[in-house]
């Protein structure tokens, strides 16, 4: 929820700054626990337990370099339907919602079902599918390419038995 609503309330009090996206992920933009925070440090710091995210989801930032307070506050494991939940103000980001301690399973699980239902194509008779783009970027987040198959199979994207090949939809960064 901190990820959305500080992405939604900077871009509406400047949205030339996305113009800018690489400084605008890593500017402060909120304060927890007397903390300032980045876009790229509640995402990629906390949410994705300092995976980096140049390296497909695959390599943790080293201990020295990531932060105790990322550390201190990361989930236990990385959850892949994160992606599904935040927006960044990119076109191709799902829809902002809220979500709510008591139901956040719940909710993410839907979220991402939501998000999959309208990016995935699957053309059997091609054997092909094309995905959203962030399988591809945080592959490592869902188990790597096997687990990319699980996780599409798991929200009724692909039959059980079939392994197409994947190919990315382009990401739309135009601010939506």
């Amino acid at each position: 929820n901190l990820y959305n609503a500080a992405t939604q309330r900077a871009l509406a009090a400047n949205p030339e700054q996305y113009d800018h996206r690489r400084q605008f992920f890593a500017a402060d933009l909120i304060t927890v626990a007397g903390r300032s925070l980045s876009l790229d440090d509640i995402e990629h710091g906390i949410l994705r337990r300092s995976y980096h995210r140049y390296s497909l989801g695959y390599l943790r930032v080293p201990r020295p370099v990531r932060s105790c307070f990322a550390d201190r506050h990361a989930p236990d494991e990385r959850d892949p339907r994160v992606h599904f939940a935040l927006n960044c103000g990119a076109g191709s980001c799902p829809p902002v919602a809220a979500y709510t301690r008591a139901a956040v399973d719940y909710q993410l699980d839907l979220a991402t079902r939501g998000y999959l239902d309208q990016t995935v194509d699957h053309d059997a008779e091609a054997g092909e599918a094309l995905v959203p783009r962030v399988l591809l970027w945080f592959r490592g987040d869902f188990g790597g390419k096997r687990g990319v198959y699980d996780f599409l199979r798991r929200y009724d994207q692909l039959p059980r038995g079939v392994t197409p090949s994947l190919s990315y939809r382009e990401w739309d960064w135009s601010l939506d």
